[in-house]
């Protein structure tokens, strides 16, 4: 039965300002600079919150496309 709902899938790179990049400097030293160097910049808890309620917000996309959040 049709309800009217639809799945938006958000994803992302290494996200700055949570525990990931802590965690993963951790285990592997340089690894997050290397990466900032890569992709510019990471993209921060701000710039995934926004991509969130976009995804939310745009009728137009089709049922289970995936947002990405910084650099591919």
């Amino acid at each position: 039965m049709e309800r009217g709902i639809s799945l938006g899938v958000v994803s992302g790179d290494v996200i700055e300002g949570t525990i990931t990049p802590k965690l993963m400097e951790r285990a592997n030293r340089g690894l997050i600079e290397e990466r900032r160097e890569q992709a510019g910049r990471l993209p921060t808890v701000e710039d995934f919150a926004t991509a969130i309620v976009n995804t939310c917000a745009e009728d137009s996309l089709v049922n289970g496309t995936t947002m990405f959040v910084g650099s591919t």
